[in-house]
């Protein structure tokens, strides 16, 4: 959805000041493929609430000993005169610069992905960076500047930071078999190692029956559960009794969607 508005010069995005409380934009990341053989990942940069947005600039920031820049694609058609560059002055690690801006404001619906970051696997396997948005010196700031009743106004990006990890055997890590390697925290397994209990978040938004399967490393089942969860967090108890205490467990996630997620607990001893 566009609306016009009045054009000011992009220089002006540096010093609008805010002075309403509507928030800006956020962006949070999401495993879209990870290829094995050519060993890339692929992370879509998605957004919630982008209500308006006349411009926006990011400043993406990881470990580039671990994962590193290898391309960019899939840029929403909203994204106008859209613009990127890896070689950030004062950027520490590997940076990612993106800009966009445009003589009328855009507006697109919740978890639309408006652009995909390829990375190339340049780490050991169980190596894991941050994935996050960063402010840097000399007006490289992660801002966005949409418009509100005729008024520009100017706001720092809202962020999820994501960690990305490099799948290897026996990593103390939580992996989604979809190649979702450490992207949305969907579900989280903790404490891992596991020593009398194991613990699962389950942070989505989607309520109704979860079944919860228990495997061995062979793949038999050792249990089973049917949960009920409402809208929200919900947090997974479960003791490690004798039945569960194999060096590795496989635990099964099936959503009332019947999507499928597996999760790696590590039993210690």
């Amino acid at each position: 959805m566009k609306k016009k508005i009045t054009f000011i010069p992009f220089l002006l995005f540096l010093i609008v000041q805010s002075v309403f409380g509507q928030q800006a934009f956020l962006v949070y990341f999401k495993t879209s493929d990870y290829d094995t053989i050519n060993s890339t990942l692929k992370v879509d940069v998605k957004v919630k609430d982008y209500i308006d947005v006349y411009s926006a600039q990011m400043y993406m920031t990881w470990d580039s000993s671990i994962y590193y820049f290898d391309s960019l694609s899939n840029i929403n058609s909203e994204l106008k005169n859209f613009k990127f560059n890896t070689k950030i002055q004062y950027a520490e690690d590997n940076n990612l610069a993106t800009i966009w801006y445009d003589t009328e404001t855009s507006s697109l619906p919740d978890d639309t992905t408006i652009f995909t970051v390829t990375l190339k696997v340049t780490g050991a396997p169980c190596d894991s960076t941050t994935l996050k948005l960063i402010n840097l010196p000399a007006f490289r700031q992660s801002l966005t500047v949409y418009a509100k009743d005729g008024e520009y106004i100017e706001e720092s990006i809202r962020y999820n930071e994501f960690l990305m990890s490099i799948p290897g055997e026996n990593c103390n890590t939580t992996t989604n078999v979809k190649n979702d390697y450490l992207d949305l925290p969907d579900y989280i397994v903790y404490p891992n190692p596991v020593a009398d209990e194991v613990n699962i978040d389950l942070l989505n938004n989607i309520p109704g029956e979860y079944n919860i399967i228990f495997y061995n490393i062979l793949g038999k089942e050792i249990y089973r559960e049917k949960i009920t969860k409402q809208p929200g967090q919900y947090i997974y108890h479960h003791k490690i009794n004798n039945d569960l205490r194999e060096k590795l467990l496989l635990i099964e996630i099936i959503d009332p969607l019947k999507n499928k997620n597996l999760l790696k607990a590590i039993i210690s001893n």
